[in-house]
């Protein structure tokens, strides 16, 4: 595990030079990992598809904030988890300022329904042919 650290390590650094390819090298080592904790937080495909390339591209601009403390991946998920609580603040903000004569009759105070649980969703994608296998892979992120 020293050895991967030290590789993360080494691609921060040139990062940090303006190497944009050796950030291309640590997406594509943790878009799977990051995206299946994000997909497992959300129940979602397409949120957690849209987190992860949030999550790429503030990592992207904010690199030099990375102190090292952790490990990388740790600063990837705990931006992810930022970046998730953020969007539920503006969606419940957005809902609590529509005006009740312009909601419609679906939305006229029932809270939405909630994403089915993770596992019903994996079901139902395999059902249909969606996943080649149980976990899912990430949508390409950026093209580096």
């Amino acid at each position: 595990m020293t050895a991967a650290l030290d590789d993360d390590a080494a691609l921060i650094r040139r990062c940090r030079q303006g190497d944009s390819a050796a950030f291309g090298l640590l997406v594509t080592k943790y878009q799977d990992p990051l995206f299946n904790g994000i997909y497992r937080m959300v129940g979602n495909y397409q949120d957690a598809a849209d987190i992860a390339q949030d999550v790429f591209l503030k990592a992207f601009r904010s690199i030099d904030s990375f102190r090292g403390s952790a490990a990388f991946y740790t600063w990837l998920y705990t931006i992810a988890v930022n970046t998730r609580i953020s969007q539920r603040r503006s969606a419940r903000a957005r809902k609590e300022h529509v005006p009740v004569a312009t909601r419609g009759a679906d939305d006229a105070g029932d809270p939405p329904a909630p994403d089915p649980p993770p596992q019903d969703v994996a079901r139902a994608a395999k059902n249909t042919h969606v996943w080649s296998r149980p976990s899912r892979r990430c949508p390409p992120i950026i093209e580096w």
